[in-house]
Parts: C-alpha cells; sequence; structure tokens
C-alpha cells in the first residue's frame, strides 16, 4: 500500500467539496453541507484504518485491540474535522466568506464527521458476530 492509496479518498472528497463550491452547488440543497462532512469524516476514517494496517503489516504499530484501534480512527475523524472548521473560520475572518454562519452549524459539522467516521469504524473495526 503506498501513500496515495491513503489519501485517495479525502483528496476524492475534497474536490467534489471544491466542484460543488465552484458550481454552486451548496446553494441548490441545503443539506449538501451536512452530506460533505459525513463524506469527509467516512474518508478521513478509510484512511486511518489503512494506515493502521499498513503499519502494522510493516511491524512499526502493533494494536491488537479492536477498542483502541476504534479510539484512534475517530481521534484521526475528529482532529481532521475540527482542522477543518479553523479552516472554515480562517476562510470567514480572513477572506470574508460565510461557511460558518452560526456556532450551531459548526457543531453539527462536527457532529456530521464524526458519525461518518463512525459508520466506517463500525463496519472496519468492530467485529462482526457469527451466526450459531
Amino acid at each position: 500500500m503506498k501513500l496515495s492509496q491513503l489519501i485517495t479518498w479525502p483528496i476524492g472528497v475534497l474536490i467534489l467539496h471544491s466542484l460543488l463550491t465552484v458550481t454552486g452547488g451548496y446553494y441548490w440543497w441545503v443539506h449538501v453541507d451536512k452530506i460533505m462532512h459525513v463524506l469527509g469524516g467516512m474518508s478521513i476514517a478509510v484512511s486511518a484504518v489503512a494506515a493502521i494496517k499498513l503499519y502494522s503489516k510493516e511491524g512499526n504499530l502493533r494494536i491488537s485491540d479492536k477498542l483502541v484501534r476504534a479510539i484512534i480512527v475517530l481521534g484521526f475523524v475528529a482532529l481532521a474535522a475540527v482542522c477543518w472548521e479553523f479552516l472554515e473560520f480562517s476562510l470567514d475572518h480572513f477572506a470574508y466568506t460565510h461557511m460558518q454562519p452560526s456556532l450551531r452549524d459548526t457543531m453539527g459539522d462536527l457532529l456530521a464527521g464524526l458519525c461518518g467516521g463512525g459508520l466506517i469504524m463500525l463496519i472496519k473495526i468492530i467485529p462482526r458476530q457469527s451466526k450459531t
């Protein structure tokens, strides 16, 4: 697995976000912002899971507990979501955009990112129960 494989999904979501911003896609449907934050959280989680697997295979990392893996993945998602909101705040402040209309919107964006990451965590990390 190469670095390019780790960043493919986040870059794809960033490109989609950029296209929606440039073409005005954010104005035709009010919920597109939250969907983008969910997709962003999912993409960061997929990359975090892949990075953990990559470093585990190389012997540089040993995390056998699935709960610890889940916490690490959600930690990466939370960090990425906070950094994204800092970027939005900075653009609002310095470039006079209006990406964060309210604290409620910002908190909803953070929650949406964590929900997307949590979904991937449940799919990729939490063990599936076998039928008895």
